[in-house]
């Protein structure tokens, strides 16, 4: 009789929302790193060393930085592995202008459509960037922070402002991240956010114009005092 084949043991297998935790907490912990600069612009990411640091296998490793790619934090290419992204700050200063303009004219769509019910979808980021504050969680507050303004394009209701938000909103990701660097204090941003939503409720389109706009500029002003002068060459450019 031939030899029955020998029967290995199958490795243990996850359960499916198990994993998905773990991917989860992963990424934010990766993400968290970004955000704090322990992970600069361009430093490169090797998966066996994240591995050995978090105590876990490659696979939620890789498959946590492919939901960094995803929403443009790290970069992979082939031969070169994964990086952290950079922006310049030509390019942030870009970014920040396109921001500007574009945010008070989303607002003022959100402000004539004037449906109590995308205030309370509003009020709802509040809350939870209250209880992030309150947990003094810098990276879920970021990301609500991020949140919070993509819902004024989507409720706006106006597709072609939204495409463009959309189409920036991992760059803004990329700067929201240096939020921690700026705030003494975490609780400033749930406050920030509370007065421009008691401003858009208040039925004063002047307010809350003036509030949104006012919001967004000392957003930029925090930020570019803070990064490096643009290339002198990305200023001869601009000059030509």
């Amino acid at each position: 009789m031939p030899k029955r084949a020998a029967i290995t043991e199958a490795a243990p297998v996850i359960p499916l929302a198990a994993y998905r935790g773990l991917l989860d907490e992963v990424a934010a912990r990766i993400r968290a790193r970004i955000f704090s600069g322990e992970l600069r612009d361009g430093q490169r990411i090797v998966e066996r060393d994240l591995a050995a640091e978090m105590g876990t296998s490659r696979g939620p490793i890789r498959d946590a930085l492919r939901i960094l790619e995803q929403e443009g934090l790290v970069i992979t290419a082939p031969r070169r592995g994964t990086h952290v992204a950079s922006l310049t700050t030509a390019d942030a200063l870009e970014i920040l202008a396109i921001r500007e303009a574009l945010e008070p004219v989303a607002v003022n769509f959100l402000l004539d459509r004037n449906d109590s019910h995308h205030f309370e979808r509003l009020q709802a980021v509040v809350d939870r960037l209250e209880r992030a504050a309150l947990a003094n969680d810098w990276n879920l507050a970021i990301l609500l922070d991020l949140e919070f303004h993509g819902l004024i394009f989507e409720l706006c209701a106006q597709r072609r402002l939204f495409r463009i938000w959309e189409s920036l909103k991992t760059q803004m990701l990329q700067l929201f991240g240096k939020l921690s660097h700026y705030y003494t204090d975490i609780a400033e941003v749930p406050a920030r956010h509370r007065d421009l939503l008691d401003s858009l409720r208040s039925g004063d389109r002047t307010r809350a114009l003036a509030h949104s706009s006012e919001h967004v500029v000392a957003f930029q002003e925090r930020l570019l005092a803070n990064l490096p002068p643009p290339a002198p060459e990305v200023e001869a450019t601009q000059g030509a």
